[in-house]
């Protein structure tokens, strides 16, 4: 995948409301799949760190990944990581539904994808609703690099 079709997945991204956490899987590519392959949440540290290591193994050299998380200064996440925090560090557990929510800044985004290049990391803020209320909803981006070898 070339970059600007990367780009091309991040104008489309920011031109709708934000996905769950997601990391984009390679898999073989048809006309039904071409830029975007897979969107996931992973609720627990073990499946992140496994769902990135598979990410990593099966991406060709440098081929490239979208990862977008939830970031700290969401509106929403801000207040329920002081209110109702969860067991990880920038996590909370929802007091709604007790849904496990892990959210991250910048500086623990790039050392969880250390083993890729960041080509590129923003912060996406936009108007949105959530948990009943509007306010703003706040998204770290990144676009990942596989080393080429």
């Amino acid at each position: 995948m070339n970059f600007d079709k990367i780009l091309a997945i991040i104008g489309a991204f920011l031109a709708g409301m934000p996905p769950p956490p997601l990391i984009a899987f390679p898999r073989p590519t048809t006309e039904k799949n071409k830029y975007v392959n897979e969107c996931i949440d992973i609720e627990t540290k073990v499946g992140r760190e496994k769902c990135r290591d598979e990410m990593y193994r099966t991406l060709k050299p440098g081929g490239y990944a979208l990862a977008t998380v939830c970031s700290i200064d969401d509106e929403w996440e801000k207040e329920l990581i002081a209110n109702y925090p969860g067991p990880e560090v920038n996590s909370t557990i929802w007091p709604q539904n007790g849904k496990f929510q892990k959210d991250y800044d910048e500086a623990e985004l790039r050392e969880f994808y250390k083993m890729f290049d960041v080509v590129e990391l923003q912060t996406i803020s936009k108007p949105g609703f959530k948990l009943g209320r509007n306010g703003t909803v706040t998204n770290l981006w990144a676009v990942l690099r596989k080393t080429a070898k």
